[in-house]
């Protein structure tokens, strides 16, 4: 105890002499996306508080008698979208599917897998009868930090708060996301010889391992977890530039301008030889040619291979797998029983899903919903 007291005190007092010889300390360019959100009762009443911002999320504490509570947990793929109406999430679709359940929805946009086990932790209060977890895009586009953090503990989060605005961030954050003299946007696509991403990745999968463990065993109630979907029709963030110089300067050639998708992949293997925009069109024209084993192959590479991950890569569903049947959480695979190649229509971006997608996810959880539910009578 009294070491820890002395290394905090060294910690600030080294802090203040650096705000005071350096100033501010400078933005890295790393996002620290740990949304910290709480619940806060007020007699019969719970609000979601994050990070001092109360949200639109409010219900009464106790659940409704003869009706289970189902608790939604995860980022913006779970709460969003948000139309003229309302919200038309696969929450809101399991709800109107399943009248006799509550379903409370606590997603929160950029909120990562600590943040959710922080959560969990705290909605025994709100009595629910089972949790179902969507999480794993937010952790691949956030902080790395020296030292291989294998994960989470709940104390753990308001000091990385803290730290994301320090100079000690500074000092430990590896690596930066692309700046602007860093990368080049060509065709919606961006250039970079960043490879923090591929760097990091196995401390990812670590960190999204340890704190999707410890979700489940924080839960008061049964967890089910499910893979991830990512839209097979959106091109890849970024493109590893490599030594082939025509690779930049081909990137605006690269769109969806009409060519035929054989012509892209050829273009694009000729000039930016397996990078993930290559993967990418040589998946879309196996799949136009209905090879489509082999178009799912490709496109795995693709998502591999891409140094801006806007989307999780595919170790995220080998990682969220491995946590259900080593924790007993059950899982829902969406990504292997619907992905990859699924309607473009499902999705509004590179991966947020669209009405039509939220109703198609609904359809895949409502049977598991309730086989949970009846077992836990």
């Amino acid at each position: 105890m009294y070491g820890a007291l002395v290394a905090t005190v060294l910690w600030g007092f080294g802090e203040f002499i650096a705000r005071e010889a350096l100033g501010p300390p400078p933005y890295t360019g790393v996002l620290a996306r740990v949304a910290q959100c709480r619940l806060e009762l007020n007699g019969a009443m719970a609000v979601l508080n994050c990070e001092g911002e109360h949200s639109d999320v409010h219900f009464a504490t106790a659940p409704t008698p003869g009706r289970p509570r189902v608790v939604f947990l995860g980022g913006s793929s779970v709460r969003e979208p948000h139309v003229s109406g309302g919200r038309i999430n696969f929450p809101a679709m399991v709800s109107k599917k399943l009248p006799k359940i509550e379903v409370l929805n606590l997603g929160v946009p950029g909120m990562q897998a600590a943040s959710i086990a922080l959560l969990v932790s705290q909605i025994d209060s709100i009595s629910p009868d089972l949790v179902v977890i969507y999480t794993g895009h937010n952790d691949y586009n956030s902080d790395v930090f020296l030292g291989n953090i294998g994960g989470l503990k709940l104390w753990m989060i308001p000091v990385y708060s803290w730290l994301s605005k320090s100079w000690a961030y500074v000092a430990l954050t590896q690596g930066s996301r692309p700046t602007a003299h860093q990368q080049r946007r060509r065709g919606g696509l961006i250039g970079t010889h960043d490879d923090l991403a591929f760097r990091a990745r196995e401390s990812v999968d670590e960190r999204l391992e340890s704190d999707l463990s410890l979700a489940v065993e924080e839960s008061p109630a049964p967890v089910i977890l499910t893979t991830l979907l990512r839209n097979f029709g959106d091109r890849p963030a970024g493109v590893m530039l490599t030594d082939v110089p025509d690779c930049e300067a081909s990137l605006p050639f690269l769109g969806p301008d009409g060519s035929s998708p054989r012509g892209k992949a050829e273009l694009a293997q000729t000039k930016c030889p397996n990078t993930s925009i290559a993967h990418w069109w040589h998946a879309q024209a196996l799949n136009a040619e209905g090879r489509v084993r082999e178009a799912k192959e490709r496109w795995y590479l693709s998502l591999e291979a891409d140094p801006v991950p806007l989307r999780a890569p595919p170790s995220a569903d080998r990682v969220i797998r491995s946590v259900a049947e080593e924790t007993g959480a059950t899982l829902v695979d969406l990504e292997g029983t619907l992905g990859p190649i699924l309607n473009q229509r499902y999705f509004v971006d590179t991966l947020h899903l669209s009405p039509a997608g939220a109703e198609v996810v609904a359809r895949q959880l409502v049977p598991t919903i309730n086989m949970v539910l009846s077992e836990g009578r």
